[in-house]
């Protein structure tokens, strides 16, 4: 009966009486770590993290004085003002979740990847040891009862990889989890349709979550909010394009970390004054790097505040990247949901659309859309050389490295595949690889000349 129930649903829409209950089943009712003192420890090492990373960034000669309000939401500021609130917290994975529906219904949102290694050890001892260093990151975090994770009162887990299937099958043990079924392919009849009626399960949970109906005009207000930080976060990224480079990547991908949980209509405001002064920069020819430094483009695996490891090890060989494909940066703002008709079908059309369809997520069965991206950044940003960054385990950006690669040679464009995780361990080596790389771009362009 309900494999019935679920061919109609497809076919027509939602004709069962009852809706399935999208919370996962606690089974243990497992309790953050308990022993005294350990989470202040934790805390106390994250902090410690961000903080080594401020001060490095903020040694670099031209950094925009904008860059000042990030800095202080990332070391805390945001988290008392979350308490302060008194609204719904729900914390959430990936980049599939609309934002729009949780605005409308007056919930803040948090972005629950990490980057910390600090946590992953704890995690080791529930999760095997060879899973995902993102996911045992994050996984971490709940385990030790730290903030942001702490704030969040449910966690929205997509079925993006097998890691965050199981990660949120053991999450669940110590809070609410709601899975967000995500179709293996974009362009299909069936795949759009079944992921619009996801959007209208997810609306209606996150209505119960909230206790509070979503009316049209609250969507569409939350649907132009969120519209304006989506044009804010596309002029940062034009702006990218100069030839002195105006802005550190590590800077870039601590701004777009913020929007992670801060009040999107500050975050507007802020990027909006941050633009306003690279612009003067840019006039000026003032940058974070000289007109000639190699400019690389950064794909694959997400690289997240505070592991900025590869970053370092790119700046320390006096390269700089310009650009990046990833989750966690250029792809998190970029697309806007594009509303053909204001009405409440017509704006949760628009939102499905847009967190289905722009997706170049590797968990797609069929991918072209990230190769072709791929290629127009390339020579939008007019990149030297690709770093081809993969979390080790991370099976699906792993697999499609071997077709970038084929695509880069096509361009000329030569490509460095880098495997690594959270840990100190590999800089060495990674700095030695690294350095090579730079060598023969070098050598390329002075045969070219």
């Amino acid at each position: 009966m309900q494999v019935l129930n679920n061919v109609k649903r497809a076919l027509l829409g939602d004709v069962t009486q009852e809706k399935e209950n999208p919370i996962l089943e606690r089974r243990y009712e497992e309790e953050p770590y308990s022993e005294p003192g350990k989470t202040e420890e934790f805390r106390k090492k994250i902090l410690n993290a961000s903080m080594q990373n401020l001060k490095s960034m903020q040694s670099k000669k031209n950094r925009p004085k904008a860059m000042a309000y990030f800095d202080k939401i990332v070391t805390g500021s945001r988290e008392e003002e979350i308490k302060k609130s008194g609204k719904k917290v729900l914390g959430y994975f990936c980049s599939f979740i609309p934002e729009e529906i949780l605005y409308a219904a007056d919930v803040i949102p948090i972005r629950l990847c990490a980057g910390s290694f600090d946590t992953m050890d704890v995690a080791e001892g529930i999760l095997p040891r060879d899973v995902c260093p993102m996911v045992k990151s994050s996984f971490g975090f709940k385990v030790l009862g730290l903030p942001l994770m702490e704030l969040c009162e449910i966690a929205v887990v997509p079925t993006s990889c097998d890691a965050k299937k199981k990660m949120g099958y053991y999450l669940a043990d110590y809070m609410p989890v709601w899975m967000l079924h995500l179709p293996h392919k974009k362009d299909s009849d069936k795949s759009v349709k079944l992921w619009l009626e996801e959007m209208y399960d997810f609306k209606d949970a996150v209505e119960k979550f909230a206790g509070k109906k979503i009316s049209k005009k609250a969507l569409e207000d939350s649907t132009k909010l969120l519209r304006k930080r989506t044009d804010a976060f596309r002029r940062f990224l034009e702006l990218r394009k100069a030839k002195l480079i105006p802005i550190s990547e590590k800077d870039f991908l601590l701004v777009v970390y913020v929007s992670f949980f801060d009040d999107a209509e500050r975050w507007t405001k802020n990027v909006s004054l941050l633009c306003d002064e690279i612009e003067k920069n840019i006039e000026r020819g003032i940058g974070v790097h000289s007109k000639d430094t190699i400019r690389l483009l950064l794909t694959g695996s997400a690289t997240i505040w505070p592991n900025f490891k590869i970053l370092d090890i790119i700046e320390k060989a006096g390269m700089a990247i310009a650009v990046d494909q990833s989750c966690v940066g250029t792809w998190h703002l970029y697309e806007p949901v594009e509303v053909e008709e204001y009405s409440l079908p017509g704006l949760m059309q628009a939102i499905a659309e847009r967190y289905l369809s722009p997706s170049i997520c590797p968990c797609f069965t069929v991918n072209d859309d990230r190769f072709d991206n791929l290629t127009e950044l390339i020579k939008a940003y007019e990149v030297d050389g690709v770093i081809y960054h993969i979390l080790r385990l991370c099976q699906l950006f792993d697999m499609e490295a071997e077709t970038v690669k084929k695509i880069l040679e096509k361009e000329n464009i030569p490509m460095l595949k880098v495997v690594t995780d959270y840990s100190k361990e590999d800089v060495g080596q990674l700095s030695t690889r690294i350095e090579a790389f730079k060598e023969m771009i070098l050598i390329r362009e002075e045969g070219e000349k």
